[in-house]
């Protein structure tokens, strides 16, 4: 469970919940199996974001996911209730971390200037102890 700019995302197995804290709505909603009582997949972390840097409240979902051959990362776009992007990596996700939502001059200081031709970056660590970051 994560509570970040009156949203609370829940997690079980390979379900997903976003719900406006304030007033115990339902926002979206995702499962990321074919079929949800087989224990194939499952959702090991998750991080709310908002790509843009004005706004206080999150507009997508980081989704880190446990499948049987390979990691997941997904990109769940709240307002329109779909999956965005998808991305496989090798090994199980263990962990996420925003480093800058958006790109160019948004970059901080205190990183490569070549990363400013991203378009935001996340950190991605990976059971194995591998580290990506990734645009």
């Amino acid at each position: 469970m994560c509570h970040e700019g009156g949203i609370a995302v829940l997690a079980k197995g390979c379900g997903l919940e976003i719900v406006s804290v304030p007033s115990n709505e339902r926002l979206a909603a995702a499962t990321f199996a074919s079929d949800p009582q087989e224990a194939e997949m499952e959702v090991t972390c998750i991080l709310p974001f908002s790509n843009d840097p004005t706004s206080s409240s999150p507009s997508h979902v980081l989704v880190g996911i446990d499948s049987t051959l390979q990691g997941l990362l997904v990109v769940f776009d709240i307002q329109e209730c779909r999956v965005v992007r998808c991305l496989g990596l090798p090994n199980r996700i263990a962990s996420l971390a925003l480093v800058s939502a958006s790109g160019g001059p948004s970059i901080p200081p205190y990183l490569h200037p070549t990363l400013l031709y991203y378009h935001g970056i996340v950190a991605c660590g990976l059971q194995e102890g591998h580290l990506f970051l990734l645009d």
